[in-house]
């Protein structure tokens, strides 16, 4: 059963990377990020004065995820790795305004149980 306490879900939801966790590259410089295709996606990189350019893509079907990595001297290093699955789709939310005709509005919010959606007003639109 999921319940809302202390302004979270409960119980909190858990993942697990589908790849081995690798080593952070301290003092890397990202220096384009590129989607590629409809599941793909790739960042240029600089590391120690050298470019690197690592891919990564999705295969809904085959539940798998690749990842690539091309060195500053060209040669590619690839990895495939099964496990990977869709991400869960979740609601929308929406905010809904509506002119009565007689100077007031009528507001009508939908949103995904359990979140929190704060509202301010204001009488000038100055001071909220």
């Amino acid at each position: 059963m999921i319940t809302v306490e202390g302004g979270q879900i409960e119980p909190q939801p858990g993942t697990r990377g589908v790849r081995p966790a690798t080593t952070p590259l301290r003092g890397a410089e990202i220096i384009s990020y590129e989607t590629q295709g409809e599941s793909g996606h790739s960042i240029l990189y600089t590391y120690n004065n050298q470019s690197y350019t690592f891919s990564w893509s999705t295969d809904e079907t085959a539940e798998t995820a690749t990842f690539s990595l091309i060195n500053p001297g060209g040669s590619v290093t690839s990895n495939t790795y099964s496990g990977w699955v869709v991400p869960p789709e979740f609601a929308g939310h929406s905010l809904e305004v509506i002119s009565s005709g007689s100077g007031l509005l009528s507001f009508s919010v939908s949103g995904e149980p359990g979140m929190a959606y704060p509202f301010a007003t204001s009488t000038d639109l100055g001071t909220w």
